[in-house]
């Protein structure tokens, strides 16, 4: 069995989720054992001389079997010790609710709750360290309907804490309690689709000496004068650049097309500059590869007379993140020559 080799933080994140998963039924435990109504609540005699076997067997259980499915790095086994693990639990809340006391219902409900809690994670934890068989769209997906049921499982807070307001609810301080932990399972929900949509976008960070997609390093592939250009883009206002600001950037030491700083593009037709065919070509260059690598592309005014004024606009595509790390120098393309 391949387990996932994570670092000290990622354990401990997941040491957390594990103990609020696997809690509702100790929580349970305790507020009838220990609650304000615990005193006159009629439990079993076998379970009120000796609570600490079944809860601490369910709760071990229920720990070590979270714990493992978030371990495996074979998703198709985790989701099924997950599914297995839940089911076991929600049947002993189920059971316990019978013999016992029927707030162990909760937790039954509770457990239910977690379920799209310990999926997300589950798919989160992976997403790091090996290649999920899913589309971006289907990871965002993903994210959309983890917010939708924390709006849901809010919906339900809510109902429940206007209960307790409006003292409708027989148990205010028991109600209290597992709503606490609710909570928890909405901000966790809420967090980890988030990170969930966050990481099915395709990451792009960009400086003025390297560029990484998704955190591959992809400068060799892309060029280097190309990758100078892309970051200008990206580092500029509304990501615009003009003619002059490019041929700017394809100048090693500012001077070749100084001439082009006073280009306003009114005097000067783009059809008969034989620079401007040049920069015309780098940039067609840079939207044919932003393209393939489905980044975005580059567009240019429709009016084709303002284009020296205007110039052109990087846009990316849907589902893309774009990082900068600016610096305070001046750009330059290194090396001008074709990538």
């Amino acid at each position: 069995m391949r387990l996932i080799n994570s670092s000290r933080s990622d354990r401990l994140l997941a040491a957390i989720v594990t103990l609020m998963l696997a809690s509702p039924h100790a929580l349970v435990s305790w507020a009838v054992l220990f609650g304000p109504l615990s005193g006159g609540n009629g439990l079993p005699a076998w379970f009120a001389e000796r609570p600490l076997a079944p809860v601490v067997g369910v709760f071990v259980s229920g720990y070590v079997g979270y714990r493992l499915s978030f371990r495996i790095l074979s998703l198709r086994k985790a989701v099924a010790l997950l599914a297995a693990s839940c089911a076991a639990l929600t049947f002993a809340s189920v059971v316990s609710g019978v013999l016992v006391h029927r707030d162990y219902f909760s937790a039954a409900f509770q457990y239910v709750m977690g379920v799209p809690v310990a999926l997300l994670f589950l798919l989160v934890s992976r997403m790091s360290v090996s290649n999920l068989p899913f589309r971006r769209e289907t990871t965002h997906s993903f994210g959309t309907a983890g917010y939708v049921l924390a709006s849901a499982y809010g919906l339900w807070v809510m109902m429940m804490g206007y209960a307790v307001v409006t003292r409708a609810e027989p148990r205010p301080v028991e109600s209290m309690m597992y709503n606490v932990l609710n909570l928890c399972l909405i901000v966790s929900l809420v967090i980890l689709s988030r990170d969930i949509r966050l990481r099915g976008r395709t990451r792009v960070e960009c400086s003025s000496g390297g560029l990484l997609l998704d955190g591959k390093d992809v400068l060799s592939a892309f060029g280097v004068k190309k990758a100078g250009i892309f970051y200008a883009f990206a580092s500029a206002d509304n990501r615009t650049l003009r003619c002059s600001e490019i041929n700017a950037l394809l100048s090693p030491d500012g001077t070749e097309y100084a001439d082009c700083a006073h280009c306003d593009g009114e005097n000067t037709k783009a059809a008969l500059c034989k620079r401007y065919r040049t920069t015309y070509n780098v940039i067609l260059e840079l939207k044919k590869t932003l393209e393939l690598l489905e980044i975005g592309s580059v567009t240019s005014s429709e009016n084709r007379r303002l284009i020296l004024t205007e110039g052109w606009k990087l846009v990316l595509f849907e589902g893309v993140r774009l990082t900068v790390k600016k610096e305070k120098t001046g750009r330059r393309v290194a090396d001008p020559s074709p990538a």
